[in-house]
C-alpha cells in the first residue's frame, strides 16, 4: 500500500502565536515557544500578542540563538462596523486583526498603533479605528485573525457578502497585503467557518493561510491556560464551564500534524511560507538612536 510522503518540517510557519505577554491568555514564555518551533524544525515563527509588543525583544533574542526567523507582530483590537442586523443599537464593535511587520517602517507603524490603542482609550480597552489603522498600514501584512476577527465574525453570522466587503476594505487599507486566516481545532463550527473563509479568499483572488492560533507551546500546557482563564474571570475551575476552551488543540503543532489535518486543502499550509518570506524585518535591524550632546 502506498504511503503519503511525510510533510517537510520546514513546510509550515506559525503566523499567529500568543506568548505570556498576552496577559491571562498566553500560557508560554516567548523562549518556550521559540524552543518548541526550533525542535519542530520550523524555519520561522511569528509572535502576535494582544495589543502588545512587550515580549518581542525576548522573542527576537531567543529566535536569534535558535537560528530561526523571528517575525514581529501583534493581534490588534480594531473598531469595526457592527454586524448586519445587530439589535444593540451600537454602530461599531471591537474585533481582532493580526498584523505582521514586513519592514522597519512596518515595525514603527505597528509600535505606533499599539501605543495609540493604549493611550487613546481607558485601561483594559485598547483599540484603534479603521482610519488610524489606514494611516499606519505601510510595511504591515494583515491576517484576518481568529474567530473574533471582523471577517470571520461576518462569515459565522451568515453574511458572506459583508465578509467580502470587509476584506475589500482591508485590501484597500493594506494595498492587498492581506491573507484570509483559517483554523481547525477539531470543532465543527470552526471547520464550517473556515470552509466559507476559503470561498471568500477565492472570490477575491487572495491567499488564505492556516494558523493554529497558538496559546501555549505544548498540549500539556493547556492546564496553565485554563488556570489563567480562571484568574481572568475570577472563578474556580469547577465554575468555569464553557468559558474554558473545549480541548487542548491550541498548541504549537508540527508541519506533519497540520498537513494531515489540512490534507483536503494543502494550499493554506504552503502559503504560510510565502507570507513568512515577506515579513523579513528582524529586531536586530534596529539600531538605537541616541541624542547628540555638544561637549566643550
Amino acid at each position: 500500500m502506498s504511503r503519503q510522503p511525510a510533510a517537510d518540517s520546514r513546510s509550515y510557519v506559525e503566523l499567529h502565536c500568543h506568548s505570556a505577554f498576552s496577559l491571562l491568555d498566553g500560557a508560554s514564555s516567548p523562549e518556550a515557544l521559540v524552543e518548541r518551533a526550533a525542535q519542530l524544525g520550523q524555519p520561522a515563527l511569528a509572535i502576535s500578542d494582544h495589543d502588545e509588543l512587550g515580549g518581542v525583544v525576548r522573542f527576537a533574542q531567543a529566535a536569534g540563538i535558535a537560528g530561526i526567523g523571528g517575525i514581529i507582530g501583534a493581534e490588534l483590537t480594531v473598531e469595526v462596523p457592527s454586524l448586519t442586523g445587530a439589535v444593540t443599537g451600537d454602530s461599531s464593535r471591537l474585533s481582532h486583526l493580526v498584523l505582521l511587520a514586513e519592514t522597519r517602517e512596518g515595525y514603527g507603524n505597528l509600535s505606533t498603533l499599539v501605543t495609540r490603542a493604549r493611550m487613546d482609550h481607558p485601561r483594559g480597552r485598547p483599540h484603534v479605528s479603521l482610519d488610524l489603522l489606514a494611516a499606519h498600514a505601510r510595511g504591515l501584512f494583515a491576517l484576518t485573525g481568529c474567530p473574533r476577527g471582523w471577517v470571520p465574525s461576518l462569515v459565522a453570522a451568515g453574511d458572506p457578502d459583508g465578509a467580502c466587503e470587509a476584506v475589500a476594505t482591508l485590501l484597500d487599507i493594506f494595498d492587498r497585503r492581506v491573507a484570509v486566516e483559517c483554523w481547525d481545532h477539531g470543532l465543527p463550527e470552526e471547520r464550517d467557518t473556515s470552509r466559507h473563509l476559503m470561498a471568500v479568499a477565492r472570490a477575491l483572488d487572495i491567499p488564505w493561510v492556516v494558523t493554529n492560533d497558538v496559546h501555549y507551546a505544548r498540549a500539556r500546557d493547556r492546564m496553565v491556560h485554563d488556570v489563567l482563564a480562571c484568574l481572568k474571570h475570577e472563578r474556580t475551575l469547577d465554575d468555569m464551564g464553557t468559558r474554558l476552551r473545549p480541548n487542548a488543540e491550541w498548541y504549537l503543532k508540527s508541519a506533519a500534524q497540520l498537513a494531515r489535518r489540512w490534507q483536503h486543502a494543502p494550499d493554506g499550509i504552503r502559503h504560510t511560507l510565502a507570507v513568512a518570506e515577506r515579513c523579513a524585518f528582524r529586531m536586530e535591524h534596529l539600531s538605537p538612536t541616541l541624542p547628540a550632546f555638544p561637549l566643550p
